[in-house]
């Protein structure tokens, strides 16, 4: 019989569905027959069908995480009021969604940070693994915002978090004293040959590739005309409103998809903000990086400490980036020599821990 899995999915960015994408991918090398229950009000076309194979979705408001105006900009006073209406449905929509999960006759839940899923899972007892690299408590205790609401949300969220069966952190991370294991960041493995990547983009084998992706919000890069110009080098620019192709610049619109691994290890440089699951692919890619901190988030030190110390670097403001500067700055990560080898990804290790720990459940 078909073992039944459902993995909640916080939907605040599609980096954490790529993540659970690829522990769904190493939990399918090792069991012969699984199928997910992915629940999420994320799109369904961020989720790489590749890796996760046979999958149903349901479109369920699974937490609130942190309301943005686009790629860099937060608003607190949305995120307040989102969680008041959250948080007084809380314990109603827990209910509701065990009797679903127990009409699908579900026998385990994984969760990507989604504290809804924890209190779901309890509620029916079924045993329930959390993976996350910060929880939304440690994000809104961050913040230098002093609401009610906020209030609220850490102390019912971390109640909730400690429900988990077990916990695991994945690098980079906050740390706390009740995580039972923490693994290395989780990506998701390469789907294509570098070298097919390149072609299929036009790209010569003398031209450098960089790549310019601020995560799944929209971001209109300004002031390309630098790039367009620059000999001996290309740009593919994600997340653009409409797709166009000018000089040595490739734009695709937020409609185009791109899976992200195949285009990071073929690329050559990455330009990007500081977020969990760009990062992560840089990480096992061992690609130069160049990032723009986000101060206001509470990950940001942590994330920031890791790119310093586990990868070529460098640090652009946001002045650089809207004027058009980084394009002379991200020269000279372009000169780094890069590894040859890919980086283990945590999916591996996440997945045999919650192997090891559902056989004993």
């Amino acid at each position: 019989m078909a073992l039944q899995v459902a993995f909640f999915v916080t939907s605040h960015g599609f980096g954490h569905a790529a993540r659970a994408c690829a522990v769904m991918y190493q939990l399918r090398q090792m069991y012969d027959d699984i199928h997910f229950h992915i629940f999420s009000s994320l799109p369904t076309h961020v989720f790489t069908l590749e890796l996760i194979g046979s999958a149903y979705f349901y479109n369920n408001s699974i937490d609130v995480g942190v309301k943005q105006n686009g790629a860099l900009d937060f608003d607190l006073n949305a995120t307040a009021r989102s969680l008041e209406v959250f948080l007084s449905g809380f314990d109603a929509d827990a209910e509701r969604l065990a009797v679903q999960l127990h009409a699908l006759r579900c026998d385990w839940v994984i969760c990507d940070i989604a504290p809804l899923g924890i209190a779901a899972a309890t509620y029916l007892g079924l045993p329930v693994v959390l993976i996350e690299n910060f929880s939304w408590s440690w994000i809104y205790s961050g913040f230098q915002y002093d609401h009610p609401v906020l209030r609220d949300a850490i102390d019912k969220f971390d109640s909730v978090r400690k429900m988990a069966g077990l916990k695991i952190q994945a690098s980079p991370c906050f740390f706390t004293d009740d995580a039972d294991y923490v693994v290395a960041p989780i990506s998701r493995p390469v789907l294509c040959p570098p070298g097919d990547v390149r072609v299929n983009l036009g790209i010569s084998p003398g031209e450098k590739l960089v790549l310019v992706s601020l995560g799944g919000f929209q971001y209109h890069m300004r002031n390309m005309a630098t790039a367009a110009a620059r000999q001996g080098v290309r740009y593919l620019v994600l997340g653009q409103p409409e797709s166009w192709h000018e000089g040595n610049v490739i734009a695709l619109s937020t409609r185009e998809y791109v899976y992200l691994p195949d285009v990071v290890e073929a690329c050559d440089a990455v330009v990007t903000k500081l977020g969990y699951s760009t990062l992560a692919e840089v990480w096992a890619s061992d690609t130069p990086v160049a990032y723009l901190s986000r101060a206001e988030f509470a990950e940001n030190a942590i994330l920031e400490e890791f790119v310093v110390e586990s990868l070529c670097s460098l640090k652009l403001t946001r002045e650089e980036l809207d004027e058009g500067h980084w394009v002379s700055r991200v020269a000279d990560v372009l000169l780094v020599e890069r590894s040859k080898t890919r980086r283990v990804s945590g999916a591996m290790q996440a997945a045999v821990h919650i192997k090891e720990w559902m056989s004993g459940n």
